[in-house]
């Protein structure tokens, strides 16, 4: 009977994609479980393990919830205080009087009633604020929402599963009902860092200047700015497969509009391909990490987001504090290796490749004039554009903008020489 048991153990879904989100929103995580150990093993092999910072037992703690010392135990593996600590379970006698008794504060998994609860394991991912204690919905059935010129209402939020989420943020499959009367089914996206949801609109406005189509997408506003995307048709690229001419020639178009826009993460992960006309159409999700082509090291700088104080500080000196560039000849050959490899690839491939590439160089050329007008007004804007990985997140800055010009008025050719 425990050996069913042990074998049925499963864990939700995107538990090690929510686990980890909260991680890199700076909290402590601890399990505190009454399960004995046999149940060490399904826990370790689904990964759950790494996902906190501490996992007690009650056979290694010798007392069981609700008595205070299995309380105790974990408040001191996480050096909290009490009223530092927060309980999620679905016991309302271990999870939530339990704690209450010695001054820890609980959210309760289950339907509404006594205390704050939310329903389900997975809402956690649009709490408001675990650790200040707001447990206000980001995200829900009901919520307004918009895209477009359209208004509608939630239907439903899940959680995509751990298998299909990316790296740092979280992403639910939504359904949208319209005020005019049809459903729809799109994506919510929740980040890591919330401003980053003002670049993924920045660079679908610069894409659409040099021809590149993007899927639709709108920044809700509320406690919390979250960014819904209408769902992209198609099938996910096959990477590695020689492309024939024509895709060969969309793979062209996004590498250029990656290499003038400095998007660090076009991957075939981020490559959705449908067919028009007979015709291979790529259609790329992800650009949160556009404009992002000088690290610079600015982490000392309390201001390091604020793009009119660093505007105060003399150019030279915060060109001072970093030499290392993310568009470089080693990282164009990387992406497009993660594409095709050129020595399996055919002549008129690679002239198709090419063609592609210098298209979208010379519309950049063409529109250089608006691209640079767009982002200047979009320097003078709050919320502000804030660019980069967490090592050199930066605010973006005229620098930057001087940087793409130069990209942009360069020769396409020999840009996309760069890719081989």
């Amino acid at each position: 009977m425990l050996a069913r048991e042990l074998a049925s153990a499963r864990p939700e879904p995107a538990a090690r994609s929510l686990l980890g989100f909260l991680r890199r929103r700076g909290l402590r995580l601890g399990l505190l479980t009454n399960s004995g150990s046999p149940f060490r093993e399904p826990f370790e092999a689904a990964g759950l393990a790494e996902c906190f910072d501490a996992a007690l037992f009650s056979c290694d703690l010798g007392c069981k919830k609700p008595a205070p010392e299995s309380y105790r135990a974990a408040l001191a593996a996480l050096a909290c205080a009490p009223e530092e600590m927060l309980m999620i379970g679905d016991s309302p006698a271990t999870d939530v009087d339990g704690p209450a008794a010695i001054g820890m504060p609980a959210l309760r998994l289950g339907p509404p009633g006594r205390g704050a609860s939310v329903e389900r394991f997975e809402d956690l991912a649009w709490v408001a604020d675990l650790g200040a204690g707001d447990f206000r919905p980001l995200a829900a059935p009901g919520r307004r929402v918009r895209l477009g010129e359209l208004d509608g209402t939630l239907e439903r939020v899940d959680l995509l599963s751990d298998d299909i989420q990316g790296r740092y943020n979280l992403v639910a499959r939504v359904v949208v009902l319209w005020d005019e009367g049809w459903r729809e089914e799109a994506y919510l996206k929740r980040y890591r860092h919330p401003e980053a949801v003002a670049i993924e609109e920045i660079a679908r406005a610069l894409l659409a200047e040099v021809g590149i189509e993007t899927n639709r997408v709108a920044v809700q506003d509320g406690l919390e700015p979250l960014l819904l995307a209408r769902a992209v048709t198609g099938e996910k690229l096959v990477a590695g497969a020689p492309p024939d001419p024509d895709l060969a020639f969309e793979i062209g178009r996004h590498g250029a509009s990656a290499y003038l826009f400095a998007n660090a993460d076009l991957r075939p992960r981020n490559a959705f391909l449908t067919r028009q006309g007979g015709r291979p159409r790529l259609t790329m999700v992800d650009y949160e990490y556009t404009l992002f082509d000088r690290a610079l090291d600015l982490s000392d700088l309390a201001e390091r987001c604020d793009p009119e104080a660093l505007a105060r500080r003399p150019e030279s000196e915060l060109l001072a504090r970093g030499s290392r560039r993310v568009v470089t000849r080693a990282a164009i050959q990387r992406t497009r290796r993660a594409f095709f490899d050129h020595r399996l690839v055919s002549a008129e491939s690679l002239a198709a490749f090419r063609a592609g590439w210098q298209e979208v160089h010379r519309a950049a050329q063409s529109a250089a004039a608006r691209i640079e007008e767009l982002l200047h007004e979009r320097l003078t804007r709050r919320p502000p554009l804030v660019i980069g990985t967490e090592s050199y997140r930066r605010a973006f800055l005229p620098l930057d903008i001087a940087d793409l010009r130069e990209r942009i008025a360069g020769d396409p050719a020999a840009a996309c020489d760069l890719c081989f």
